[in-house]
């Protein structure tokens, strides 16, 4: 009985280990290219962003197609243009004695000739921890 057993289980298992799902994925590679823009705000730094388009799933290239000659708006805490990003090698700067400070809430908008219009925002809250004592 128990030689049984393991004769079934051990057929069961090699039945799961060969036998797969096959399932086709239709992607559509007559998609438009559209901006991506990446970027980390660090208390104390100036602001940098990189923008490049997105590629087709099937390119085989491992570049990434870096964007130039955008228009990249700064906002801080929802005020007028603070400030138009200058592009250098791969990345728009802010300004370098226009720091990110804790509490703001930063927006950045990015036009293009070429490309739809890609807007971000992102708040850097206070920290919520007071004074933490070990006793």
């Amino acid at each position: 009985m128990k030689n049984h057993f393991l004769n079934i289980l051990f057929f069961s298992f090699v039945v799961f280990l060969t036998t797969s799902c096959d399932r086709v994925l239709h992607v559509d590679s007559d998609q438009l290219p559209k901006l991506v823009l990446n970027g980390i705000l660090r208390v104390g730094e100036p602001v940098s962003v990189q923008l490049s388009k997105t590629r087709n799933l099937f390119d085989e290239e491992d570049e990434i197609d870096w964007v130039r000659n955008a228009d990249v708006l700064l906002r801080r805490n929802g005020s007028d243009v603070v400030e138009r990003l200058k592009y250098e090698e791969g990345v728009y700067y802010a300004d370098a004695t226009k720091l990110v400070e804790l509490g703001d809430t930063y927006s950045i908008e990015v036009r293009h000739a070429v490309y739809e219009d890609v807007y971000a925002t992102a708040e850097l809250p206070e920290p919520t921890i007071g004074k933490v004592v070990f006793k």
